[in-house]
């Protein structure tokens, strides 16, 4: 849990360059780590307004800034991260 908690940490980064603060803000700083398994990576969140809005909308952005986020850290490429949301 700890490296994807680093993982998650250094990705906020990418997505505040990527994202307005507005949307860091409201949709993307109260995504919280929940589990890994292999290359799938889970964010609970509070409400299924939230976890419509973010998988509907910032997925993708999530997911650049994971894989650009484990290349820094580890020095290699994934390629292969797949980021959920869960309630």
């Amino acid at each position: 849990m700890k490296m994807f908690s680093d993982l998650w940490e250094k990705a906020l980064f990418y997505l505040e360059d990527d994202l307005n603060a507005y949307v860091m803000k409201t949709w993307i700083k109260d995504l919280k780590p929940a589990k890994h398994e292999d290359n799938d990576y889970y964010f609970t969140v509070e409400l299924e307004l939230q976890k419509k809005t973010v998988e509907e909308r910032f997925l993708k952005n999530i997911k650049v800034a994971m894989e650009e986020a484990f290349e820094e850290i580890n020095g290699t490429t994934n390629g292969h991260i797949t980021p959920h949301v869960i309630l």
